[in-house]
């Protein structure tokens, strides 16, 4: 039976009202189908069209060309406006008016209604969708099924879309405009809601046929062979399977997409990934599903695009490609096979068919780059890390995590799911994808967009982003500034409220703009024009997916560009310049020639610090368990250590051993030296009664460095011996408490030794017993398989001795910065941190050892290290008339807020005690990184966000 347009709006409006003040529209879907299910479940209701009409933009396939302006036309034909009431119908463009069109065409019909008509002519959702129908049948680009319909019904044209305004009520004419655009924002319905609504199987279904009507007609044929099955409220979970097993995908129907789950760190894939995984390898490209049907006598391959249409038609014109064009196909998965459908293949299995499907030639065609990794092994997250690493090193998009499952899986419960796919970028982790500081330059208003903000009278929704191409001479004598505008963004709601209470008073329409040149290539992607100009642009944060370079515009632009943060202590000018991003581009999408090792562990170790408070996942099972997953920046090379003999309360001591394997990195980078960082060392903490059988592990080190590498380990081997002989041990602290029961939290002031704050993690030289030397062990392996010497064993406490010109050497170099030695900028200060936490960032103690920062006398709680020194002044007021040079590092990025709170704090406990004559200087610990950048002369082009030098990029303030 028909169904009244009027029901369905009434869904709408009341979701609407929802959607405004952020409730769920769960209960009222529910509510509207369970009112209306006898005309839902009617044999002779279109349920592709009620569909179509609750979800207008899953119909690509349809296309009007009519936007805003054009319906605009035709609306005021249609209610035959005059030009004081079409001036009010366009009231939607007048920035801060808070309304779109639709509510413009409501408000005139609510003053002069049109006329009310009966039963016989209202207007019904199957007459709504075949209008719509016959409209995209006569466009172009429109789907070829759309535009081949149109042999069984007749066109329709606008002046049709006419007739239907001049018989609806004001509400129902606001949603058939809302309709006609394909947008009903801020309203989203959960599609699969809707799905489940109207059949309980459509859900499945939609992922094998992608298409209302096919989808809704294969459900009627399965029934109607599998009597005496009913209704759309079935047997459940045997109906679900039943009519699945009868539906196979079908040759010009596209095949519904899998569900991607976008991870924010190595952690999350672990988590949400189970059992075997597919890794491949993310390609920059277009995505197609191709369909070939030999039996057709013509146009046997159909394309379908990523939005779903079928887009053969444009594509063809790929095959005579110009001579600088390469067409290259990467093939990812198979679907159906010689009439054979494969949902319910593993993925594994539906590879293998694909390999023997695909005939690969260089540059032509290929298979998809993968590997299998299995996420119950302990060892999947150093795999997983080091394969995204390998990724990034070489320019690659991203990776994607495929479960080894079939692709359709019915739940207990009848409902059906696609596999868990989980996408990872590296622009999805931390700041990874952080770009540097650019302006805001001008804005422009779009209706739509701004009812999804509520911000009341929002006068810009899109915002112009710039880069300044005269900096020098803006800085040197003081130019008008000329920007480059290189995207447009939208801004997150907070941001934008920020923006407004800080900018809005440096807008001036476009034309009356004098500040400013502006430069707006005519490619830039936003779909309203730059109406205003900011003539103090502010400096934002802007991040994006690498770059892009469109043929209509010629030069690098920010891919999928957003804004992080705003900036108020900062001027445009400096802002990065058009050179400069560039230059960044280039260097970020461009493969290098050769595989930088170091480049590959330098990410490995970023990732790691990204996880979830800076520590990795498998942290834990690097320090208890068998195995040693990731080699730091420093290292060379990975071993496989001995099996822990205390692993069996790991699950119980979790902060413990977290605690164990900080200290122990700092002792074993202290006794070792830099330039012998190839040898590969392992931990094992065992009794005595447990010794670890010694293991050896070849490295795979270049042939011209082999007679280096065996010199330089015979030396260590040799001092190794000595130290067996050497009563004098190196400790740590002033008893020997082991260290999985010391915890790096506890601050100096906390300590309860008798030498004062600074001992706890002061490094004493003192005896110790040689069956004591014993219990904890280093075991230090040949990396080379040749080298038959047995392996021997140090003490990875106490027993390597300090006496001997080794140990001495190794404290001096790893006490010096690798870049610039005694010339460092670190040398000479003593470091504070906000918190403890940001000793268990794993980037930040790597700097602290590269920039020669000795890791135990590093304050980490600053706030307790200040009352201990009021404490100490109340006894000794003489122990303040040294002055020292105080950096405190905190993480403003992350825990911007407290840092704020932090600083204030320390501020006004200053104002309180007079006597303290130490400024500290409080800078983000990031500035580490760029000082690297800065005292590396192997770096010829630095770049510190657009900043001159690190120091101001990562300033914070001053106490």
């Amino acid at each position: 039976m028909p169904l009244p347009f009027s029901a369905v709006c009434d869904l709408l409006e009341q979701s609407y009202r929802l959607c405004q003040s952020r409730k769920s529209n769960v209960a009222a879907v529910h509510a509207w189908f369970c009112r209306h299910r006898t005309a839902v479940d009617a044999h002779d209701t279109d349920l592709a069209a009620l569909l179509s009409t609750l979800l207008p933009e899953k119909r690509t396939d349809r296309v009007y060309c009519i936007q805003t302006p054009t319906l605009e036309r035709i609306i005021g034909r249609a209610l035959m406006l005059g030009a004081s009431r079409m001036l009010e119908l366009t009231t939607y463009k007048r920035p801060g008016a808070g309304v779109d069109l639709a509510d413009c065409v409501e408000r005139i019909l609510l003053v002069t209604p049109n006329a009310v008509h009966g039963d016989r002519y209202q207007v019904t959702v199957e007459e709504v969708d075949r209008l719509l129908h016959g409209l995209a049948a006569r466009i172009r680009w429109s789907a070829p099924t759309i535009r081949q319909s149109s042999a069984f019904m007749s066109h329709q044209n606008r002046g049709d879309l006419e007739s239907i305004y001049r018989r609806l009520s004001p509400r129902d004419a606001k949603w058939f405009t809302r309709l006609v655009l394909k947008d009903y924002q801020p309203l989203i319905f959960d599609a699969h809601l809707l799905y489940r609504s109207c059949d309980p199987v459509l859900p499945c279904i939609l992922q094998i046929r992608d298409d209302f009507t096919e989808a809704l007609d294969a459900i009627s044929a399965a029934r109607g062979s599998l009597l005496p099955m009913t209704g759309a409220t079935g047997p459940g979970v045997l109906s679900v399977r039943r009519v699945l097993a009868t539906i196979k995908p079908k040759l010009g129907v596209k095949v519904g997409r899998q569900q991607w789950h976008k991870r924010r760190s190595i952690k999350h894939c672990i988590d949400i990934g189970s059992g075997r995984m597919s890794v491949e390898t993310k390609m920059d490209g277009e995505y197609c599903q191709i369909h070939v049907d030999m039996s057709r006598p013509k146009h046997k391959v159909q394309i379908f695009s990523k939005s779903g249409k079928d887009s053969t038609e444009d594509r063809e014109k790929l095959i005579p490609p110009k001579p600088y064009e390469h067409l290259m196909m990467v093939y990812y998965d198979i679907f159906l096979l010689d009439d054979q459908s494969l949902m319910d293949v593993r993925h594994s299995e539906r590879f293998k068919l694909l390999e023997k499907v695909i005939y690969c030639e260089r540059g032509i065609a290929a298979l998809v780059q993968r590997e299998i990794l299995d996420f119950r092994h302990s060892m999947a997250a150093s795999a997983l890390r080091k394969a995204f690493a390998k990724v990034v090193v070489e320019r690659g998009e991203g990776l994607v995590l495929k479960p080894d499952e079939p692709y359709i899986i019915i739940g207990e419960n009848g409902r059906t799911t696609s596999c868990r796919c989980i996408k990872l970028k590296k622009e999805y982790i931390g700041a990874f994808g952080d770009v540097g500081d650019f302006a805001l330059v001008g804005a422009g208003f779009h209706a739509v967009r701004a009812k999804t903000y509520r911000v009341p009278n929002l006068k810009w929704t899109h915002f112009y982003v710039g880069c300044l191409n005269n900096k020098e001479e803006v800085k040197r004598w003081d130019h008008k500034p000329e920007f480059t505008v290189v995207c447009a963004v939208e801004l997150p709601e907070a941001l934008l409220q920020s923006f407004l209470a800080l900018g809005e008073l440096s807008a001036v329409p476009r034309a009356e703009n004098t500040s400013t040149k502006l430069t707006i290539p005519t490619g830039i992607q936003c779909p309203v024009s730059l109406t205003v100009a900011f003539t103090n642009p502010m400096v934002v944060d802007l991040r994006c997916f690498s770059f892009d370079k469109p043929g209509n515009i010629g030069f690098w632009t920010p891919r999928f560009p957003a804004i992080t943060k705003l900036h108020t202590d900062r001027d445009y000018t400096d802002v990065v310049t058009f050179d400069e991003l560039q230059a960044l581009a280039k260097e970020a999408v461009e493969k290098p020639e050769l595989e930088d090792s170091q480049e590959n562990l330098h990410w490995i170790a970023k990732l790691e610090g990204a996880d979830p408070r800076g520590i990795a996942v498998d942290a834990v099972s690097q320090a208890t368990a068998s195995t040693m997953p990731t080699p730091s920046p420093a290292k060379m090379t990975q071993s496989t250590a001995s099996a822990d003999s205390q692993a069996s309360k790991a699950a119980t001591e979790t902060g413990r051993h977290s605690h164990h394997a900080a200290l122990t990195e700092v002792v074993r980078e202290e006794i070792r030296q830099r330039d012998a960082a190839i040898s590969i060392i392992s931990i094992s903490t065992s009794s005595a009664a447990e010794e670890p059988s010694p293991q050896k592990t070849a490295m795979p080190a270049p042939a011209k460095r082999r007679q280096d590498v065996r010199s330089s380990e015979q030396t260590f081997k040799r001092a190794r011996r000595a130290s067996l002989r050497d009563s004098t041990v190196l400790s740590i602290g002033p008893s020997r408490t082991p260290l999985g029961s010391i915890d790096v939290n506890v601050s100096r002031g906390d300590s309860q030794s008798a030498d004062g704050p600074d001992s706890q993690a002061t490094v004493k030289l003192e005896p110790r017993r040689a069956e004591e030397a014993r219990q904890d062990v280093i075991e230090v392996m040949s990396s080379d398989a040749e080298d038959d010497e047995p392996t021997q064993k140090i003490d990875s406490q106490r027993s390597f001795p300090a006496t001997t010109s080794m140990t001495a050497s190794f404290q001096a170099q790893m006490l010096r910065c690798r870049h610039v030695g005694d010339s460092c900028g670190f040398v000479g200060k003593t470091l504070l941190l906000s918190s403890p936490a940001l000793l268990h960032l794993t980037e930040l103690t790597t700097l602290f050892r590269e920039h020669g920062v000795d890791v135990p006398r590093v304050i980490p709680c600053v706030e307790t290290w200040w009352k201990t020194q009021q404490q100490q002044d109340s006894t000794t007021p003489q122990s303040r008339k040294t002055s020292r040079a105080l950096l405190l590092l905190v993480d403003s990025v992350q825990h911007g807020t407290e840092t704020k709170a932090l600083v204030a704090r320390l501020n006004a406990a200053r104002r309180e005690d007079a006597g303290l004559r130490d400024c500290i200087t409080v800078y983000d610990w990031r500035v580490l990184k760029h000082v690297s950048i800065a005292e590396d002369a192997r770096i010829t082009k630095k770049y510190y966000d657009g900043f001159q030098d690190p120091w101001r990029r990562w300033y914070c303030g001053l106490v």
